[in-house]
Formats: structure tokens, sequence, C-alpha cells
């Protein structure tokens, strides 16, 4: 091909040609510059494929990190709902001292612990420096991370702030009870029945743990859910339903319609869409859901622990010591 192209240029060259040599060489570059930018396109258009097939890689690692923070937060919110139990009979009812003497650790444990929520971000970062390659179908997918991870660090604060608050209690009780170095099990009994202090600190564990450490982790967790949806979506992965809190199985014995005597003419109906578990009452027009932390064990939207009990040929549902029995369905 190079030869015939010279030959043609001597050609024209000793024909005196001039003119028709001029478009000849015109034609030549553009030919050239063709060339060149066929391969340049071709060259983008590989390293694009390149960029975006490790921008699907790393898609991939997040939705991993996704399911390991969904199931961080479901086992602090298994935490969170023993210590929500024990609140609630500290704060609502007259436990008399043989009731603190039978379970007096669980009691004491109250003011003396807190969980830790892990939550990563390793893959969303790298996700943001490679933001160039990231093919356009994501971008709204990219929005509800960036939303998502805003969060994060104020859970990470809230968990500095449990530990601190844990700390300074304990700080406390070794300076001001006898029982904090000696470790007297009579004298914490005495202190759990009699002493108004403790009552108060189980109080500001409560609201700082589940209502504000907790609960945040749970408006993370729902919206992780929203994302680790659409990321499978996205790259055509199958969706652990029980990774995201719902159990099928289970779910479909829970539907129906559920009364409490505590709440006469409350009709509270528990039904199954798009793989989630959502309940309503007859009471407002809100629908919430439910997730299951385990098998006996579930977060409503609205904060609410609930325990499924199995009475013999009976299911029950238990919050705060409301007892719920199905009535259809």
């Amino acid at each position: 091909m190079i030869k015939l192209f010279r030959k043609i240029r001597q050609n024209l060259l000793s024909e005196n040609k001039f003119s028709k040599y001029l478009i000849y060489a015109i034609g030549e570059i553009v030919l050239v510059v063709v060339g060149i930018l066929i391969a340049l396109t071709l060259n983008n258009n590989n390293e694009r494929k390149k960029s975006e097939a490790k921008t699907l890689i790393v898609f991939e690692e997040l939705l991993g990190e996704l399911a390991s923070d969904i199931k961080s937060i479901k086992n602090a919110g298994l935490f969170y709902e023993e210590k929500d139990s024990l609140t609630f009979l500290v704060l609502n009812t007259s436990l008399n001292r043989e009731e603190y003497q039978n379970n007096w650790r669980s009691y004491y444990s109250l003011t003396q612990q807190t969980t830790k929520i892990d939550l990563s971000n390793n893959a969303y970062n790298k996700l943001v420096q490679m933001s160039d390659a990231i093919p356009v179908e994501y971008n709204e997918i990219m929005k509800e991370l960036y939303a998502l991870n805003q969060k994060k660090s104020y859970i990470d604060r809230m968990r500095t702030k449990m530990i601190q608050l844990v700390n300074d209690i304990i700080k406390y009780n070794l300076y001001n009870y006898s029982w904090g170095i000696n470790f007297n099990q009579q004298e914490i009994i005495d202190y759990l029945y009699n002493d108004s202090r403790y009552k108060s600190d189980v109080r500001l564990l409560s609201n700082s743990g589940v209502n504000e450490h907790f609960q945040h982790a749970f408006y993370y967790m729902q919206e992780a859910i929203i994302c680790y949806k659409g990321i499978a979506k996205l790259l055509n992965k199958p969706i652990d339903y029980t990774l995201l809190g719902f159990d099928s199985v289970i779910a479909k014995t829970l539907t129906g319609d559920w009364t409490t005597e505590q709440a006469p003419g409350l009709i509270v109906t528990i039904y199954i869409e798009d793989n989630q578990l959502l309940y309503k009452n007859n009471s407002n027009t809100d629908i919430g859901k439910s997730y299951f932390l385990s098998e006996t064990k579930l977060i409503n939207s609205d904060i609410h622990f609930n325990t499924i009990v199995n009475n013999g040929n009976e299911i029950v549902i238990k919050l705060y010591g409301i007892t719920f029995n199905k009535t259809k369905g």
C-alpha cells in the first residue's frame, strides 16, 4: 500500500501536475489523521471497557460490604432488643428484690455494656475515586450510596458517645460504691433494687442506645437494603431476602389479623408484599415494615421490638408486655 502511494506521488510530480498532487497530498494526510483517530478511539474504547470492568468488580465488593453492614446492624438489634426488654421491666414495672436476685447479672449489665456496629465504606471510597468510569446506569444508585455514606459518620459518633457514657457510669460506681471495687453480689442487688441512680442510668443509656445509636443504625440499614437491591439488580445477582430481614416461611405464618385484650377494637393486619413483611392497623392508614432479626425477633419500622412466641398450637406476638393473638388469616 505504501509503495502504491509513493508511485502515485512520483507519477504526479513527473507529469508536473502540482494541483492534483496537492489534492492527493491533502487526501493522504486526511487518511493518516482518520487512521490515527480510529486507533485512538479503539484504544479509548478498550480502556473504557477495562475501567468499567474494574468498576463492576468494585460494585460486587460493595455488595458484600452492604451485606456485612446489614448483618452487623441486625446483630446490634438483637443486643438492643435484650436490653430494651429488661429496661422496660426496670422502668415500667415494680420488680421485687427476688426478681433482681434471680437475674442480677443481666440487670446490672444494663449500665455496663454497649455494642459496636461495624460499617465499612472502603468500596464506596474506591468508586468515588474512579467515578469517571462508572456506567451511566449506575448514576442513580451512586446518589443513594452518597446519601447512605453521609449517615455512617453519625452512627460512629453515637458509638463513641455510648462508650463514653458507659465509662462515666463505671467510673462513678468505682468512686462512690464499695461494690464498685470489691464487686459484692448482695451489695449490687441492693443497688439495683433501692438506688434511684440506677434507674436514671438505665433510662439514660436506653435513650442514647436504642433511641439514638440503634435508631439511626436501623435507618441506615433500611437504606442499605435499598442500595443492596439496586446493585444486585444491575449486576444480575440473586437477592438473599433472608439477609435483608425477610423470612418467607415464618412470614407466611404471621399473615392475617391480630388483636390484643389490652387495646380492644385494635386490629393489626400483617401481610406480604414484594418480599417484605408489612403491617397496618384499623386506626390509621400508615403502613409499616417489619424485619426479622432472628427467627423469633422482629424490629418494626417505628423501632419497636417484637417477640414471636409459639404457645403450643398457637403463635402469639409480644410487644412490651402486650400480647397479640391471631384472629384471622
